[in-house]
C-alpha cells in the first residue's frame, strides 16, 4: 500500500469519525428531549414556601421598630441626676453608683426623659412592650451578648432579648434577636457578630428593683457610643493599692473593635496627692464643649464624695 492510498483511508476514517460524533449528539439531544417531554407532562406538586417567608420577615416588625425607633444608648441622662453619686469599696475592690436606676410606683423601670438607658434598661423597656405583641405564642428571654464592635469581653453585659415560638424553635430560623440599644431586629444568622453566653428570664436589677449599681474596680460602665467610640465610667486602683487616697475615676473612651481604652478625663489621687489627665483634642471630636463640661464637673463632682468619705 502506497502513501497516497493511506492518506485516502485515513480521510475516510475521519469521516466516519465526524459522522458517528454528529449522530451520537443528535442522539443524546434526542434522548433528553424525550426525558424533559416525559418529566414537563407530569403534575407537579406545589411546594409549601410558608416557612421560608416567614423567615424573611421577624414577626411584628413593623410594630418592634416603632417601639424601638425613640430609643437611644445613653447612661448621660442617668448620670447627671443630683441625687446619683459614686462610692468605694476598698475591702472588697469594689465601687458603686447610687441611685441610677429609678422606678415608679408600679414597680416598672423609668426610663431618663422616656427614651435613654444603657442596654439593661433599654431591654427590660422594650420588653414591656413588645411582650403582648407576641403573646403566649412566643417565649421571650433576655441573654447577656458579647458584642465585636463595642462589648467584647466576657464579663460583657450587653443585653438583649431572645425570640422563640412557643411550641420551640425548629431551628437557627424560628430564633429571633432584637438589640434596643442598636436598633436591630432579625433572625439569629443576622447577629453574626454577637456572642449569646446566658440566657434569663428577667434582668437582675430590674428583678430585684435595685436602685444601685455595683462593679469590680477596673470594670466600666458605659455611657454613650459615639463616632465609632464607646465612653465609659470607670474606677481604678493605683499601684495595686485602693482606697480614698488612692484610686483613678475616669472617663474612658475605647474605639470601636479595640479593646484598650484610653482616658478622656480623668482624676487619681495617690497618696492624697490630686492629678488630672485630660484629652481636649478627643473630647472636642466626640463631645460638645458645654457637655464635656458638665461631664467633667460630674466625675470631680464623685471624686470628692469618694476623697471626704
Amino acid at each position: 500500500m502506497n502513501s497516497q492510498q493511506e492518506k485516502i483511508i485515513i480521510a475516510r476514517m475521519r469521516r466516519k469519525e465526524r459522522v458517528l460524533k454528529w449522530l451520537c449528539f443528535f442522539l443524546s439531544a434526542a434522548v433528553a428531549g424525550l426525558i424533559w417531554f416525559i418529566l414537563s407532562s407530569r403534575v407537579t406538586p406545589e411546594v409549601d414556601r410558608s416557612y421560608k417567608q416567614s423567615e424573611a420577615v421577624p414577626p411584628f416588625r413593623k410594630e418592634v421598630e416603632g417601639i424601638i425607633e425613640k430609643l437611644v444608648y445613653s447612661g448621660l441622662p442617668m448620670l447627671e441626676q443630683k441625687d446619683v453619686s459614686v462610692s468605694i469599696d476598698p475591702e472588697n475592690r469594689l465601687w458603686t453608683v447610687r441611685n441610677i436606676h429609678r422606678f415608679g410606683e408600679d414597680g416598672n423601670l423609668i426610663l431618663e426623659g422616656g427614651r435613654y438607658g444603657t442596654c439593661g434598661e433599654l431591654a427590660s423597656y422594650t420588653y414591656k412592650y413588645v411582650k403582648p405583641l407576641f403573646g403566649d405564642a412566643y417565649d421571650i428571654q433576655f441573654a447577656r451578648a458579647v458584642q465585636s464592635g463595642y462589648f467584647q469581653t466576657p464579663k460583657a453585659t450587653h443585653m438583649v432579648l431572645f425570640i422563640t415560638p412557643a411550641g420551640g424553635a425548629r431551628g437557627d430560623n424560628d430564633i429571633f434577636v432584637l438589640d434596643p440599644s442598636f436598633h436591630r431586629y432579625g433572625r439569629l444568622d443576622e447577629f453574626e457578630d454577637y456572642l449569646f453566653h446566658e440566657r434569663m428570664a428577667n434582668v437582675g436589677f430590674v428583678e430585684d428593683k435595685e436602685r444601685d449599681m455595683t462593679l469590680p474596680i477596673s470594670t466600666a460602665f458605659p455611657l454613650l457610643i459615639k463616632k465609632n467610640y464607646l465612653l465609659a465610667i470607670v474606677v481604678e486602683d493605683v499601684n495595686g493599692v485602693f482606697d480614698k487616697d488612692n484610686f483613678v475615676i475616669a472617663v474612658t473612651v475605647t474605639k470601636k473593635y479595640n479593646f484598650a481604652g484610653r482616658y478622656l478625663f480623668a482624676i487619681r489621687t495617690v497618696n492624697g496627692n490630686r492629678q488630672v489627665f485630660e484629652n481636649r483634642l478627643l473630647s472636642k471630636n466626640l463631645l460638645e464643649e458645654k457637655g464635656y463640661e458638665d461631664l467633667k464637673a460630674r466625675i470631680r463632682s464623685f471624686f470628692d464624695i469618694i476623697t471626704a468619705s
